[in-house]
């Protein structure tokens, strides 16, 4: 037995002096248990040692932490005097050492680093969950997905946004041409802005008292910065577009109509700054396709607006017979058809294709589109309330004569 197994499995003597002293586990138990630890702990000291050798390690610990838990609330068993002893914590705290050590082998296994995260949270270790992301950002800055997990955290567990908002903009940095990460950053202020939202119509906040709240929050998160995730250090010569993002300390006062933050145009200065890392028409168009349908998704925003943005871009890139399709329906895409304004906006519809339009523009491929789009939408299915009788007619009209 080597110097490094013995001095690991010492520590744990008086673990299990303690569990035999509660009467958790029987003299029989604890001797498997330390030859148990005594195989994995050769195992994961070899030369050998593989990954999963790590993982069945933290596995089988786990499994003894749920069962010495188990006991203890059937027994009901307590230490002298009402205090905790050693066994209560020392489980946790081998099986994070487990999964630290494995990380330090293997730094390169993103899936041991993803275990050890997972448990930590569980533990409702911050500190050690804060250790974990910023040690797998430093050496993993090139993986998005990662960034993006980081991001979630500070977002949803830290109620933190000004934090989740600079790790995805130091992730950028990193990873300027990942569709994922622009995204991921565009999705998350849309959230932003659409909790805001709601959080006003469900508590019926007026302005004055949302002013003071948002800058309480956000002093909170001035004052909290130094616990957040530690970021890895990036190059000087920073791309101009990433400069140009806008600044995380943006006022969320007043109303969507007073306010451009609130209609999500952060959002959009973020579409805008992903444009210049698309290397193809297409690949701008793809996009630009996936945004307007993260749009849909949040109804408490103004859709229409933001969609419009993203079709001027396109229709400015290169008017194609999908972008056309896409600016000609705009009109009727956030509007149910049992809506008061729907008539207005069919007749809107119908009016950009007939007087906006050039001939050259009215392709084929719009015209078998905005067919597909009217029939699958409005004129096939059984609507609920049923489609008003002369809209139908119109729809109808429209579209034998496309």
């Amino acid at each position: 037995m080597s110097d490094k197994v013995r001095f690991y499995l010492e520590q744990s003597v008086a673990e299990l002096e303690d569990l035999r002293k509660k009467e958790l586990f029987t003299k029989q138990e604890l001797a498997v248990i330390m030859r148990k630890r005594t195989d994995h702990e050769h195992r994961i000291s070899g030369r050998t040692v593989k990954p999963r050798d790590f993982l069945k390690y933290a596995e089988y610990e786990i499994n003894v932490e749920r069962l010495r838990k188990k006991r203890v609330k059937r027994l009901g068993n307590k230490d002298v005097g009402g205090k905790s002893g050693i066994s209560d914590w020392a489980g946790p705290r081998r099986i994070m050492f487990i999964f630290d050590r494995s990380t330090k082998r293997f730094p390169g296994e993103i899936q041991l680093w993803l275990q050890y995260l997972e448990y930590a949270k569980q533990q409702k270790a911050i500190h050690v969950i804060n250790k974990i992301f910023t040690t797998m950002l430093q050496l993993h800055p090139t993986k998005p997905k990662l960034w993006i997990l980081a991001a979630k955290h500070e977002s949803d567990e830290n109620a933190s946004m000004k934090a989740a908002r600079y790790i995805l903009q130091r992730s950028l940095r990193f990873n300027y041409d990942s569709e994922l990460l622009w995204y991921e950053y565009i999705k998350l202020e849309l959230i932003y802005v659409s909790k805001i939202l709601a959080r006003r119509k469900l508590l019926g906040l007026d302005l004055d008292t949302e002013e003071q709240q948002a800058q309480k929050e956000q002093d909170e998160e001035d004052e909290e910065s130094e616990a957040h995730i530690e970021l890895p250090d990036i190059k000087e010569q920073v791309k101009d577009d990433l400069k140009a993002l806008p600044e995380a300390d943006m006022s969320m006062l007043g109303n969507p109509q007073t306010n451009p933050a609130l209609r999500g145009d952060v959002a959009l200065a973020i579409y805008d700054a992903s444009m210049e890392r698309a290397k193809t028409v297409d690949a701008k168009y793809d996009f630009s396709l996936k945004i307007i349908e993260l749009f849909d998704s949040f109804i408490d925003l103004d859709r229409a607006h933001l969609s419009k943005h993203v079709i001027d871009y396109l229709s400015h890139t290169q008017a194609s017979p999908k972008t056309l399709f896409l600016s000609t329906t705009l009109p009727v895409r956030y509007v149910s058809h049992d809506d008061p304004t729907f008539p207005d906006m069919i007749k809107l519809m119908i009016t950009k294709y007939n007087k906006s339009l050039s001939l050259e523009e009215k392709t084929p491929e719009l015209k078998q589109h905005l067919r597909e789009f009217l029939t699958s939408k409005y004129l096939e299915p059984t609507l609920e309330p049923a489609l008003d009788q002369n809209i139908r007619l119109v729809l109808q009209s429209f579209t034998k004569k496309l």
